[in-house]
């Protein structure tokens, strides 16, 4: 996955948040926390995704390939998967 793919696919799980947030079962707090959870995850500011997606901001190296990395809880690496074969999760 692309820097740029990884962007998009956070902004469009907050759309999609849109209907549950309407409800008031879910606070937008909640929804910037894990985007700020899952982008420090990949080593990237929420600033700069924020500036994209609020004001149309070029990323710095769009096209950079992100290496997924699954730790245990503890740090330990468990192993790496190749690009397009992980989703992103809340870990819930």
């Amino acid at each position: 996955m692309r820097k740029i793919e990884l962007f998009k696919k956070i902004c469009d799980f907050r759309v999609a948040s849109y209907p549950i947030q309407d409800l008031y079962l879910m606070k937008d707090d909640w929804i910037v926390g894990m985007e700020e959870k899952w982008l420090r995850h990949f080593g990237y500011d929420y600033e700069e995704y924020q500036g994209w997606k609020s004001y149309g901001e070029d990323i710095e190296n769009e096209d950079e390939e992100i290496q997924v990395n699954i730790r245990h809880k503890n740090g330990e690496l468990i192993c790496k998967l190749p690009p397009n074969q992980y989703t992103i999760s809340s870990g819930l």
